[in-house]
């Protein structure tokens, strides 16, 4: 996993690299992240969105602009301080997003601090998972007659399937990291 790791980084790094190169030698950095290539997919693969000096930049398959402007709302009223944002259940944090979990279930957000709403955005699509787990993992209670309860074995060693909803998977430390490094070479 560690090799594994390292080669990612490694190669995503070299896109940062390019992506740096191309935004360094165009008067619009969003002309640098999506002109050349690699673009700024490259870091992630899946779906982006650019929200810098009011206008809306997407790549792939995304929520549409209207859908993109109330999540950015929603970032800048919920997450902005960090600066950097990820999750991989999107509608559990925020509601609204399961009208497009289909699109953007995953999100990963790197703010570009020239204004509060302007962000780099990347989405992963809702994965729905079935889970086999060796038995029913809910124990069987027993309230005895002093009121003490008593946790009795199953009685069944079946495997128990749950369905997993609202996740895409998860994040790569390594795409985690590069956006991070992507942000500071905006900055720069």
């Amino acid at each position: 996993e560690e090799a594994d790791d390292f080669e990612a980084k490694k190669r995503l790094r070299a896109v940062n690299e390019n992506l740096v190169r191309f935004m360094a030698q165009e008067d619009d950095l969003v002309v640098g992240l999506v002109k050349y290539l690699p673009t700024l997919l490259n870091l992630t693969g899946g779906a982006a969105a650019i929200h810098f000096d009011g206008k809306w930049t997407l790549l792939g398959r995304t929520p549409n602009v209207a859908q993109i402007g109330r999540l950015a709302s929603w970032l800048v009223q919920n997450h902005v301080a960090g600066h950097f944002f990820h999750t991989d259940s999107l509608p559990s944090l925020w509601p609204e997003a399961g009208e497009f979990k289909a699109l953007a279930c995953g999100l990963m957000a790197v703010s570009i601090p020239r204004a509060p709403d302007n962000y780099v955005l990347w989405f992963k699509p809702e994965v729905v998972q079935v889970v086999t787990w060796a038995g029913e993992p809910g124990k069987s209670v027993e309230r005895l007659a002093d009121g003490t309860l008593k946790i009795n074995p199953r009685a069944s060693f079946e495997s128990w399937k749950e369905t997993v909803k609202n996740k895409s998977l998860p994040w790569p430390n390594a795409e985690l990291d590069m956006a991070i490094e992507l942000r500071n070479s905006i900055i720069g």
